[in-house]
């Protein structure tokens, strides 16, 4: 399922099929628990449900899986990761104006270090990177920044230094 989200986010194709982002949590969570370390605990909750989008589901795993594991690597010392599901009139960073009465968002937010103002301006450009060689590609966040933007959404990431990150993945609501 991962792989065929990968080839579908790498070859652009438009999303065709409506994702239930409670599903898509539901579905991954099993895998997502299987990453982290002894200390690191992963929480679905909030309003899981009524949050649909055009998108695929297996990208938005990819999505998912990536945005664990960078909020699992902010917290060596242990820690909950927290996600949720919802919608929300609000639109993501970017979309100015856009007619979207309704936006479906998969937040994930970690209890880590969080991020200064410097690589927060950073943190979404490709090969970016505050790990050390060989831990980190830069690729995570903008791989689920691309996921957002193909589905017609995008990303609000709020983060500061020893008070954690919070990633919101916003898409347009759809039934």
């Amino acid at each position: 399922t991962l792989c065929r989200g990968l080839l579908g986010f790498a070859r652009r194709s438009p999303p065709t099929t409506g994702a239930d982002l409670r599903e898509v949590v539901e579905h991954v969570a099993p895998l997502l628990r299987r990453v982290l370390p002894m200390g690191v605990s992963l929480v679905t909750e909030g309003r899981l449900g009524d949050a649909h989008a055009t998108a695929d589901p297996s990208q938005l795993e990819v999505a998912l899986v990536n945005l664990v594991v960078n909020a699992r690597d902010a917290m060596p010392g242990g820690g909950t990761i927290r996600v949720s599901v919802d919608s929300t009139p609000h639109a993501p960073p970017g979309k100015g104006g856009k007619a979207i009465a309704r936006w479906a968002r998969i937040v994930v937010a970690d209890e880590g270090a969080g991020m200064s103002p410097e690589t927060l301006a950073r943190c979404q450009e490709p090969f970016f990177t505050t790990k050390p060689p060989g831990l980190g590609t830069g690729l995570g966040l903008a791989t689920v920044r691309g996921i957002a933007e193909h589905g017609g959404g995008g990303l609000e990431i709020e983060s500061a230094p020893g008070r954690g990150t919070r990633v919101a993945l916003l898409l347009p609501f759809s039934i």
